[in-house]
């Protein structure tokens, strides 16, 4: 006569012990390879959008795109939404150099909450950064070409304002002002268009990166959440893409003609984060 065998309870017991043990083990570890290829993939589509940027500064002699600031950006879900406005935002301007509407988008964007405008347009909360404002990347507007002052920097189409970045030299200690080396006179902006020989270390100085790092909070109200949770990708002037870890090390690295709080050396009455050494003229914006 034969018996059947089970499993009893305390067995059934240890082996899910085991197994919930290890999946708690496991399941960071795939996170943090699955973060580690999203990384990867950024730093790819970072690297092809320099490479587009290089191309386009090739073609125009030398020049760089003209400047719009992030939020002035107007992206395919909004211009979808509104009949007649064109897209509007760096990434339409080096676009025949990339082929691919992929590279526009960081594979950890975020969604933005209700609250934010792409140009003069609302968005509505819950679309992703790329649709909204044609990127995933915030680009520094400070290494891109600037109109120069007076110049109309304002198109109106379908409703939407679409906004160039001006340079300023009204001779005031204000956020569009240029100014000289410490100590020295109020100055002339950067040529414009903007060439990159005028970039003293392009190796050093910050191109564009994710629109949200994990040190640009406090992240409530309309402010969308932080992309990589480890850090930022960034691209620097020469091409070349770096993960950034901390705040710190951000700073440590040029934003062009503006300030740069790790070189403060010496400090210039009314712009105290700056040295301006960033580019080859020793001018610096306020901020």
């Amino acid at each position: 006569m034969s018996t059947r065998k089970g499993f009893t309870l305390i067995e059934l017991l240890v082996v899910i012990a085991i197994i919930a043990i290890l999946a708690a083990i496991l399941f960071p570890v795939f996170a943090q390879a699955r973060e580690k290829a999203r990384v990867a993939t950024c730093t790819s589509n970072l690297k092809q959008f320099m490479t587009a940027i290089l191309m386009y500064d090739q073609d125009y002699d030398e020049c760089l795109p003209l400047s719009i600031s992030g939020k002035n950006a107007i992206g395919p879900g909004v211009a979808a939404l509104n009949p007649g406005v064109q897209e509007f935002h760096v990434g339409v301007a080096i676009n025949p150099y990339i082929k691919s509407r992929g590279l526009f988008q960081c594979p950890d964007d975020s969604t933005l909450p209700a609250g934010n405008t792409a140009g003069t347009l609302p968005i509505p909360g819950g679309m992703k950064v790329h649709e909204a404002w044609g990127t995933s990347y915030k680009f520094t507007k400070e290494n891109f070409s600037f109109l120069p002052p007076g110049a109309p920097n304002n198109a109106t189409a379908g409703g939407a304002v679409y906004k160039y970045n001006s340079a300023d030299n009204s001779g005031s200690a204000g956020s569009g002002d240029w100014v000289g080396a410490p100590g020295g006179p109020f100055n002339s902006p950067p040529p414009g268009p903007l060439t990159l020989s005028y970039l003293a270390r392009p190796a050093e100085t910050r191109m564009m990166r994710c629109f949200v790092a994990p040190w640009d909070g406090p992240f409530t109200g309309a402010n969308p959440q932080p992309f990589h949770k480890g850090g930022d990708t960034m691209a620097l002037s020469d091409g070349h893409v770096k993960f950034i870890v901390s705040k710190a090390q951000y700073d440590n690295f040029c934003d062009g003609a503006t300030s740069s709080p790790a070189r403060r050396n010496p400090s210039l009455a009314g712009y105290p984060n700056g040295d301006g050494t960033c580019n080859t003229s020793g001018q610096e914006r306020a901020n």
